[in-house]
C-alpha cells in the first residue's frame, strides 16, 4: 500500500497544499496605435459643446494680367465641415469589499486596468472604421490586376500594394514626411516573406505600439484593429447542426425551442427569424435560453468583444452583415449550399495615410475610470467612460489612402 501523505497529482494530500499565483493571468489587448497616427488635437479645443467646425474654402483663378484692363475678382465659396462629438461608451463591474478583502488579487484595481485597455480599443477601432471615407481606394486593378476585383494579396504583390498607396499619396500634394502603412499580421507575413532577408533591419524598428519595420517611405505598424466587413446570404432557415464561425467563434443551428450547449442557437420558425436569432447569439443581446441562444464560452465570447464584432441582420437582403477588425475568417457549414458568405463582401482595409493629418479623434471626455459606491450592497461599481467624436475633414480624405483585400481567401 503507497503513502497517502502526498495524495497523488489532484493535491488532496495533507501534506501537498495548492498554490496561488501573485498575479492573474495577462488579456492580450491590442497595442493601439491612434495617438501615434491619428489626429488627437482637437479634443482641447472643445471645452463644451458636442460639434467642433473646422471649415474650408476654394481657391481663387490665377488670371493674365493686361496692363489698363480690369481685373476680375474670384468668386470663392467657403464651406462648413464638422465632426459631432456625442458618443459615450461606458463599461462596468460590480467588486464586492468582502470578496476583495478575501482575495489574493487586487479585483478593483485589475478590473480598472482592463477596463481602460477596452475603452482605448474600442476607440481606435471606431477611428479605423473612417477609413471608408478616404478620398482614394486602390483595388487590384491599380496594381495591375483587374479592376472592381479586391486584392489578393501574396509576397509577389505586397510591394506593389505600397508603391501603388504612395503613388496615391504623391498625386494630392502629400508630403513625404510622417506617411505610415497600417497593415495587419496577414499583410506583415506576406510583406516578410516578399524582403526575405533584406528585413534584417526589421528588429531595429520595433516600437511598443505596433511599429516594425520604415519600408517604401512609410513608418510600417502591424495592427489587428483594422477595419473588416463580410455578409452571409441566408435565404433558407438553417437546419439543426449547421454551423457558422467568425473569427474561429462557432455557431450552431439547433432545433426551435431546444439550444443546448455554448454558441448554440434555437432556428425559429422562419428565415427571417432564425437570422435574427443568429445575429442575437453573435452580439449577445436578448436574454439566454433554449428558445433564444446558448452563451458562448467565456474565451470565445472575450474574442469576438476584442475584434470588435457586431451583426447585423436584414430581412429585405436576407442577409447577416458583419463588422469586425482584423484578419478575419469567416465560414459555414449550411445544409442549404447557395446560403454562403458572400465573397466579394468580405473585405479587409489596410490603411495607407500622413500621420496627424487624416482621422481625427476628439475626446470631449477622455477615458476615465471611477470607483462608485453601491448603496445597497457592501462594495462598489468599477465605472470607465468616455465621449468622444470621431471623422475625417473633408480636405483631409486627400491624406487617408483605403486598399481593399480579398479576406474571402483567408484560411
Amino acid at each position: 500500500m503507497a503513502n497517502t501523505y502526498i495524495g497523488g497529482s489532484d493535491g488532496a494530500g495533507l501534506f501537498d497544499p495548492e498554490h496561488w499565483t501573485k498575479q492573474m493571468q495577462m488579456t492580450l489587448f491590442e497595442e493601439n496605435q491612434a495617438m501615434r497616427v491619428y489626429n488627437m488635437d482637437l479634443r482641447t479645443e472643445l471645452p463644451k459643446g458636442t460639434v467642433i467646425h473646422k471649415p474650408y474654402r476654394g481657391l481663387s483663378k490665377v488670371q493674365t494680367y493686361t496692363p489698363g484692363s480690369d481685373i476680375t475678382p474670384s468668386d470663392v465659396t467657403a464651406t462648413d465641415d464638422s465632426i459631432t462629438v456625442n458618443t459615450t461608451k461606458v463599461i462596468s463591474e460590480y467588486v464586492d469589499y468582502v470578496e476583495e478583502n478575501q482575495s489574493l488579487y487586487g479585483l478593483g484595481d485589475n478590473a480598472a486596468i482592463r477596463m481602460q485597455r477596452q475603452l482605448n480599443n474600442n476607440t481606435e477601432q471606431a477611428a479605423t472604421a473612417q477609413i471608408t471615407n478616404a478620398q482614394t481606394t486602390l483595388d487590384d486593378g491599380d496594381i495591375g490586376g483587374t479592376d472592381g476585383v479586391n486584392i489578393v494579396m501574396s509576397p509577389s504583390n505586397i510591394q506593389k500594394i505600397f508603391a501603388a498607396a504612395g503613388r496615391s499619396l504623391d498625386g494630392y500634394r502629400n508630403q513625404q514626411a510622417g506617411r505610415y502603412a497600417r497593415i495587419t499580421p496577414r499583410a506583415l507575413e506576406n510583406l516578410r516573406l516578399f524582403l526575405g532577408e533584406k528585413a534584417s533591419e526589421e528588429g531595429r524598428q520595433v516600437g511598443a505600439d505596433g511599429l516594425v519595420m520604415r519600408r517604401f517611405g512609410f513608418d510600417i505598424f502591424v495592427s489587428n484593429n483594422l477595419y473588416y466587413t463580410a455578409s452571409l446570404s441566408m435565404v433558407t432557415i438553417a437546419t439543426a447542426t449547421d454551423t457558422i464561425s467568425i473569427a474561429g467563434v462557432t455557431f450552431t443551428a439547433d432545433a426551435d425551442g431546444a439550444a443546448v450547449g455554448a454558441g448554440h442557437f434555437s432556428i425559429q420558425t422562419t428565415a427571417d427569424l432564425c437570422r435574427a436569432q443568429l445575429t442575437d447569439a453573435v452580439n449577445d443581446t436578448g436574454t439566454p435560453g433554449v428558445d433564444t441562444f446558448v452563451q458562448l464560452a467565456q474565451a470565445d465570447r472575450e474574442e469576438l468583444r476584442l475584434r470588435g464584432v457586431v451583426a447585423t441582420n436584414d430581412n429585405s437582403a436576407d442577409t447577416m452583415a458583419i463588422v469586425a477588425y482584423g484578419d478575419i475568417i469567416v465560414a459555414e457549414a449550411l445544409t442549404d449550399t447557395t446560403d454562403t458568405w458572400t465573397a466579394t463582401s468580405s473585405i479587409l482595409n489596410l490603411e495607407f495615410g500622413v500621420a496627424k493629418k487624416t482621422i481625427e479623434v476628439i475626446e470631449s471626455a477622455v477615458p476615465r475610470i471611477r470607483k462608485v459606491e453601491d448603496p445597497d450592497r457592501i462594495g462598489y461599481n468599477v465605472m470607465g467612460w468616455t465621449t468622444r467624436g470621431v471623422g475625417i475633414f473633408t480636405e483631409s480624405k486627400k491624406s487617408l489612402v483605403r486598399v481593399k483585400v480579398d479576406g474571402s481567401v483567408f484560411v
